[in-house]
Protein backbone atom coordinates (compact mmCIF):
# COMPACT_ATOMS: atom_id res chain seq x y z
CA UNK A 1 0.00 0.00 0.00
CA UNK A 2 1.32 3.43 -0.76
CA UNK A 3 2.42 5.70 1.88
CA UNK A 4 -0.43 8.10 1.82
CA UNK A 5 -2.87 5.65 1.49
CA UNK A 6 -1.46 3.62 4.44
CA UNK A 7 -1.61 7.37 6.95
CA UNK A 8 -5.32 7.77 5.20
CA UNK A 9 -6.50 4.92 6.56
CA UNK A 10 -4.74 4.58 9.51
CA UNK A 11 -6.27 8.00 10.21
CA UNK A 12 -10.20 6.98 8.95
CA UNK A 13 -10.36 9.48 6.03
CA UNK A 14 -10.74 7.11 3.54
CA UNK A 15 -8.78 6.26 0.12
CA UNK A 16 -9.78 9.05 -1.76
CA UNK A 17 -8.09 11.41 0.35
CA UNK A 18 -4.06 11.84 -0.44
CA UNK A 19 -2.47 12.89 2.77
CA UNK A 20 0.93 14.64 3.62
CA UNK A 21 1.61 15.76 7.28
CA UNK A 22 1.44 19.66 6.21
CA UNK A 23 -1.61 19.01 4.27
CA UNK A 24 -3.47 17.28 7.13
CA UNK A 25 -2.71 19.83 9.43
CA UNK A 26 -4.13 22.58 6.55
CA UNK A 27 -7.29 20.74 6.70
CA UNK A 28 -7.81 20.61 10.27
CA UNK A 29 -6.55 24.39 10.93
CA UNK A 30 -9.61 25.07 8.70
CA UNK A 31 -11.80 22.15 10.28
CA UNK A 32 -11.66 23.59 13.35
CA UNK A 33 -11.90 27.10 12.04
CA UNK A 34 -15.45 26.09 10.81
CA UNK A 35 -16.26 23.95 13.85
CA UNK A 36 -15.60 27.23 15.24
CA UNK A 37 -17.77 29.49 13.28
CA UNK A 38 -20.91 27.31 13.39
CA UNK A 39 -21.09 26.77 17.25
CA UNK A 40 -20.04 30.88 18.06
CA UNK A 41 -22.74 31.54 15.65
CA UNK A 42 -25.21 28.98 16.46
CA UNK A 43 -25.11 29.66 20.00
CA UNK A 44 -25.45 33.48 20.33
CA UNK A 45 -21.99 33.93 21.50
CA UNK A 46 -21.88 37.79 22.35
CA UNK A 47 -18.39 37.94 19.86
CA UNK A 48 -18.41 35.02 17.32
CA UNK A 49 -15.94 36.23 15.11
CA UNK A 50 -13.40 35.97 17.81
CA UNK A 51 -14.22 31.93 18.10
CA UNK A 52 -12.68 30.99 14.39
CA UNK A 53 -9.28 32.94 15.09
CA UNK A 54 -8.73 31.66 18.43
CA UNK A 55 -9.60 27.78 17.66
CA UNK A 56 -7.86 27.69 14.45
CA UNK A 57 -4.75 29.32 15.72
CA UNK A 58 -4.46 26.46 18.25
CA UNK A 59 -3.72 24.51 15.13
CA UNK A 60 -1.28 27.13 13.19
CA UNK A 61 1.57 25.36 14.28
CA UNK A 62 2.44 21.76 15.02
CA UNK A 63 1.71 21.43 18.85
CA UNK A 64 0.98 18.64 21.18
CA UNK A 65 -2.81 17.46 21.82
CA UNK A 66 -3.97 19.32 25.36
CA UNK A 67 -4.73 16.59 28.11
CA UNK A 68 -7.95 16.81 29.52
CA UNK A 69 -6.50 18.64 32.73
CA UNK A 70 -4.53 20.67 30.52
CA UNK A 71 -7.87 22.08 28.72
CA UNK A 72 -9.82 22.70 31.89
CA UNK A 73 -6.64 24.51 32.92
CA UNK A 74 -6.67 26.97 29.93
CA UNK A 75 -10.42 27.71 30.57
CA UNK A 76 -9.89 28.68 33.93
CA UNK A 77 -6.74 31.15 33.42
CA UNK A 78 -8.88 32.49 30.37
CA UNK A 79 -11.64 33.28 32.84
CA UNK A 80 -9.39 34.63 35.52
CA UNK A 81 -8.01 37.05 32.73
CA UNK A 82 -11.59 38.04 31.76
CA UNK A 83 -11.83 38.78 35.93
CA UNK A 84 -8.88 40.63 35.54
CA UNK A 85 -9.19 43.22 33.04
CA UNK A 86 -12.84 43.79 34.39
CA UNK A 87 -11.32 44.44 38.05
CA UNK A 88 -8.38 46.41 36.49
CA UNK A 89 -11.26 48.49 35.20
CA UNK A 90 -13.32 48.83 37.96
CA UNK A 91 -10.74 50.10 40.17
CA UNK A 92 -8.23 51.83 38.77
CA UNK A 93 -9.90 53.84 35.09
CA UNK A 94 -10.71 56.77 37.66
CA UNK A 95 -6.80 57.26 37.93
CA UNK A 96 -5.10 57.18 35.04
CA UNK A 97 -1.30 57.35 35.64
CA UNK A 98 -1.93 54.09 38.65
CA UNK A 99 -3.98 52.62 35.99
CA UNK A 100 -1.56 53.12 33.05
CA UNK A 101 1.40 51.55 35.28
CA UNK A 102 -0.21 48.89 36.48
CA UNK A 103 -1.53 47.85 32.50
CA UNK A 104 2.19 48.71 31.75
CA UNK A 105 3.31 46.27 34.13
CA UNK A 106 0.63 43.99 33.25
CA UNK A 107 1.28 43.74 29.63
CA UNK A 108 4.68 43.34 30.46
CA UNK A 109 4.09 39.95 32.34
CA UNK A 110 2.16 38.69 29.71
CA UNK A 111 4.79 39.41 26.85
CA UNK A 112 6.97 37.53 29.43
CA UNK A 113 4.96 34.81 29.44
CA UNK A 114 4.87 34.54 25.89
CA UNK A 115 8.76 34.54 25.44
CA UNK A 116 9.50 31.94 28.02
CA UNK A 117 6.65 29.44 26.24
CA UNK A 118 3.60 30.35 27.44
CA UNK A 119 0.22 28.94 25.55
CA UNK A 120 -0.76 31.14 22.81
CA UNK A 121 -3.88 30.92 23.21
CA UNK A 122 -3.85 31.40 26.87
CA UNK A 123 -1.70 34.84 25.78
CA UNK A 124 -4.39 36.10 22.81
CA UNK A 125 -6.82 35.80 25.50
CA UNK A 126 -4.85 38.02 28.31
CA UNK A 127 -4.20 40.36 25.90
CA UNK A 128 -7.57 40.96 24.68
CA UNK A 129 -9.18 40.78 28.28
CA UNK A 130 -6.54 43.10 29.36
CA UNK A 131 -6.19 45.70 26.82
CA UNK A 132 -10.39 44.90 25.57
CA UNK A 133 -12.48 45.02 28.71
CA UNK A 134 -10.95 48.59 30.27
CA UNK A 135 -11.42 50.76 27.17
CA UNK A 136 -15.02 49.47 26.21
CA UNK A 137 -15.39 50.10 30.01
CA UNK A 138 -14.52 53.62 29.62
CA UNK A 139 -17.54 54.21 27.83
CA UNK A 140 -19.82 51.63 29.45
CA UNK A 141 -18.92 49.57 32.29
CA UNK A 142 -21.75 47.29 31.69
CA UNK A 143 -20.48 46.21 28.22
CA UNK A 144 -17.22 45.83 29.42
CA UNK A 145 -18.70 43.13 31.85
CA UNK A 146 -20.60 42.06 29.45
CA UNK A 147 -17.03 40.97 27.25
CA UNK A 148 -15.35 39.50 29.96
CA UNK A 149 -18.38 37.32 30.53
CA UNK A 150 -18.46 36.52 26.91
CA UNK A 151 -14.73 35.93 26.89
CA UNK A 152 -15.24 33.29 29.78
CA UNK A 153 -17.61 31.88 27.76
CA UNK A 154 -16.13 31.82 24.44
CA UNK A 155 -12.89 29.87 26.46
CA UNK A 156 -15.30 26.60 26.70
CA UNK A 157 -16.34 27.57 23.12
CA UNK A 158 -13.03 27.44 21.78
CA UNK A 159 -11.48 25.03 23.85
CA UNK A 160 -14.16 22.76 23.41
CA UNK A 161 -13.66 23.24 19.52
CA UNK A 162 -10.33 22.11 19.97
CA UNK A 163 -10.64 18.79 21.30
CA UNK A 164 -13.71 17.84 18.94
CA UNK A 165 -10.94 18.89 15.94
CA UNK A 166 -8.38 16.18 17.40
CA UNK A 167 -10.91 14.03 17.58
CA UNK A 168 -12.05 14.10 14.50
CA UNK A 169 -8.51 14.10 12.72
CA UNK A 170 -5.71 12.73 15.85
CA UNK A 171 -2.37 13.36 14.90
CA UNK A 172 0.09 9.57 13.94
CA UNK A 173 2.00 8.86 16.90
CA UNK A 174 4.95 9.86 14.37
CA UNK A 175 3.87 13.37 14.29
CA UNK A 176 3.52 13.40 17.80
CA UNK A 177 6.59 12.22 18.55
CA UNK A 178 8.39 14.91 15.99
CA UNK A 179 6.38 17.59 17.28
CA UNK A 180 8.03 16.43 20.68
CA UNK A 181 11.75 16.02 19.72
CA UNK A 182 11.32 19.37 18.27
CA UNK A 183 10.05 21.14 21.28
CA UNK A 184 12.36 19.33 23.24
CA UNK A 185 15.31 20.74 20.79
CA UNK A 186 14.04 23.91 21.18
CA UNK A 187 16.81 26.71 22.53
CA UNK A 188 15.76 27.60 25.59
CA UNK A 189 15.92 31.66 25.80
CA UNK A 190 17.83 32.99 28.87
CA UNK A 191 15.75 35.19 31.33
CA UNK A 192 17.39 38.48 30.06
CA UNK A 193 16.08 37.67 26.34
CA UNK A 194 13.12 36.74 27.87
CA UNK A 195 12.97 40.10 29.22
CA UNK A 196 13.98 42.01 26.12
CA UNK A 197 11.84 40.34 24.04
CA UNK A 198 8.81 41.30 26.56
CA UNK A 199 9.76 44.93 26.90
CA UNK A 200 10.36 45.01 22.79
CA UNK A 201 6.51 43.79 22.46
CA UNK A 202 5.36 46.20 25.43
CA UNK A 203 7.17 49.28 23.89
CA UNK A 204 4.88 48.73 20.48
CA UNK A 205 1.53 47.91 22.28
CA UNK A 206 1.68 50.16 25.31
CA UNK A 207 1.94 53.74 23.38
CA UNK A 208 -1.18 52.45 21.28
CA UNK A 209 -3.26 51.43 24.60
CA UNK A 210 -2.16 54.67 26.17
CA UNK A 211 -3.54 56.90 23.06
CA UNK A 212 -6.95 54.23 23.02
CA UNK A 213 -7.46 55.27 27.08
CA UNK A 214 -6.57 58.98 26.93
CA UNK A 215 -9.00 59.52 24.16
CA UNK A 216 -11.67 56.94 24.40
CA UNK A 217 -11.10 55.61 21.25
CA UNK A 218 -13.74 52.28 21.31
CA UNK A 219 -14.96 52.48 18.22
CA UNK A 220 -11.53 51.89 16.81
CA UNK A 221 -10.60 48.82 19.07
CA UNK A 222 -9.88 46.77 16.60
CA UNK A 223 -6.59 48.36 15.68
CA UNK A 224 -5.61 47.80 19.30
CA UNK A 225 -6.57 43.98 18.89
CA UNK A 226 -4.88 43.62 15.79
CA UNK A 227 -1.13 45.51 17.27
CA UNK A 228 -1.69 43.35 20.71
CA UNK A 229 -2.02 39.99 18.34
CA UNK A 230 0.81 41.07 16.06
CA UNK A 231 3.02 41.63 18.51
CA UNK A 232 3.28 37.82 19.58
CA UNK A 233 5.69 37.85 16.79
CA UNK A 234 8.76 40.71 18.41
CA UNK A 235 11.64 39.35 15.88
CA UNK A 236 12.39 41.82 13.05
CA UNK A 237 15.98 41.26 13.47
CA UNK A 238 15.74 39.21 10.02
CA UNK A 239 15.49 42.95 8.09
CA UNK A 240 12.77 43.43 5.85
CA UNK A 241 11.67 40.32 5.30
CA UNK A 242 9.72 40.12 8.38
CA UNK A 243 7.79 42.99 7.54
CA UNK A 244 7.25 42.47 3.97
CA UNK A 245 5.78 39.53 4.70
CA UNK A 246 3.48 40.78 7.20
CA UNK A 247 2.08 43.04 4.75
CA UNK A 248 1.60 40.92 2.13
CA UNK A 249 -0.24 38.34 3.54
CA UNK A 250 -2.49 41.09 5.17
CA UNK A 251 -2.91 42.49 1.78
CA UNK A 252 -4.02 38.67 0.60
CA UNK A 253 -6.29 38.61 3.46
CA UNK A 254 -7.83 42.18 2.94
CA UNK A 255 -8.75 40.76 -1.07
CA UNK A 256 -9.89 37.87 0.09
CA UNK A 257 -11.96 39.45 2.58
CA UNK A 258 -13.09 41.58 -0.24
CA UNK A 259 -13.92 39.15 -2.48
CA UNK A 260 -15.33 36.51 0.64
CA UNK A 261 -17.64 39.70 1.42
CA UNK A 262 -19.05 40.28 -1.61
CA UNK A 263 -19.97 37.20 -2.43
CA UNK A 264 -22.38 36.69 1.26
CA UNK A 265 -23.92 40.14 -0.32
CA UNK A 266 -24.69 38.13 -3.48
CA UNK A 267 -25.54 34.29 -1.72
CA UNK A 268 -26.04 35.50 2.36
CA UNK A 269 -26.69 31.98 3.24
CA UNK A 270 -24.96 30.46 6.43
CA UNK A 271 -25.33 27.49 4.43
CA UNK A 272 -22.92 29.34 2.06
CA UNK A 273 -20.69 31.29 4.91
CA UNK A 274 -19.31 27.84 6.51
CA UNK A 275 -17.96 26.20 3.23
CA UNK A 276 -16.34 29.32 2.90
CA UNK A 277 -14.75 29.82 6.21
CA UNK A 278 -13.71 26.22 5.38
CA UNK A 279 -11.19 27.76 2.12
CA UNK A 280 -10.28 30.59 4.15
CA UNK A 281 -7.05 30.25 5.42
CA UNK A 282 -6.20 34.40 6.41
CA UNK A 283 -7.42 35.10 10.44
CA UNK A 284 -7.73 38.54 8.71
CA UNK A 285 -10.78 37.37 6.63
CA UNK A 286 -12.43 35.07 9.38
CA UNK A 287 -12.02 38.48 11.68
CA UNK A 288 -13.34 41.23 8.97
CA UNK A 289 -16.45 39.04 7.18
CA UNK A 290 -17.14 37.54 10.50
CA UNK A 291 -17.21 41.03 12.16
CA UNK A 292 -19.20 42.18 9.39
CA UNK A 293 -22.23 39.27 9.28
CA UNK A 294 -22.20 39.84 13.01
CA UNK A 295 -22.87 43.47 13.22
CA UNK A 296 -24.66 44.30 10.36
CA UNK A 297 -26.42 47.19 9.52
CA UNK A 298 -27.43 50.10 6.80
CA UNK A 299 -23.56 51.19 6.99
CA UNK A 300 -22.42 47.83 6.54
CA UNK A 301 -20.24 47.72 3.50
CA UNK A 302 -18.93 51.24 4.45
CA UNK A 303 -17.54 49.98 7.84
CA UNK A 304 -16.19 46.65 6.20
CA UNK A 305 -13.97 49.01 4.32
CA UNK A 306 -13.00 51.19 7.09
CA UNK A 307 -12.01 48.03 9.05
CA UNK A 308 -9.25 47.19 6.02
CA UNK A 309 -7.73 50.13 6.56
CA UNK A 310 -7.84 50.12 10.51
CA UNK A 311 -6.19 46.67 9.50
CA UNK A 312 -3.59 47.79 7.05
CA UNK A 313 -2.96 51.10 9.89
CA UNK A 314 -2.27 48.46 12.40
CA UNK A 315 0.30 46.10 10.27
CA UNK A 316 2.37 49.48 9.14
CA UNK A 317 2.10 50.74 12.50
CA UNK A 318 3.38 47.32 14.54
CA UNK A 319 5.76 46.73 11.24
CA UNK A 320 7.11 50.45 11.50
CA UNK A 321 8.24 50.26 15.48
CA UNK A 322 9.28 46.67 15.68
CA UNK A 323 12.05 48.12 13.09
CA UNK A 324 12.36 51.57 14.98
CA UNK A 325 13.10 49.70 18.48
CA UNK A 326 15.14 47.20 16.89
CA UNK A 327 17.45 49.91 15.26
CA UNK A 328 17.44 51.49 18.55
CA UNK A 329 18.61 48.24 20.61
CA UNK A 330 21.37 47.75 18.37
CA UNK A 331 22.46 51.12 18.39
CA UNK A 332 22.48 50.99 22.03
CA UNK A 333 23.85 47.35 22.18
CA UNK A 334 26.82 49.17 20.04
CA UNK A 335 30.06 50.67 21.96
Amino acid sequence: MPADASVAARLGLGAALVVDERAYRIVRFARAATIATLVGYASGFALPFLAPVLASGFFAKPSPRPSLRTGLGLIVVISGASVLGLVLARLLLPYPYIFLLVAFLVLFRIFYLKAGGGSPLVVVFLLIGITVIPIVALESMALGTAIAKALAAGSVMVIGTVFLTYGLMPDLPEWQAKVAAAAAAAPVPSLSEQARTAMLSTGVVFPVFTAFYMFGMASSLLILVFIAMLSLVPSFTAGKVAGQAMIKGTLIGGLGSLVFYNMLIVYPSFVFFLPMTFATGFNTVMLMVGMSVAFEGTEAMAKFYTRIFQIMLAVGYVVAMFWFLELLARKRATP
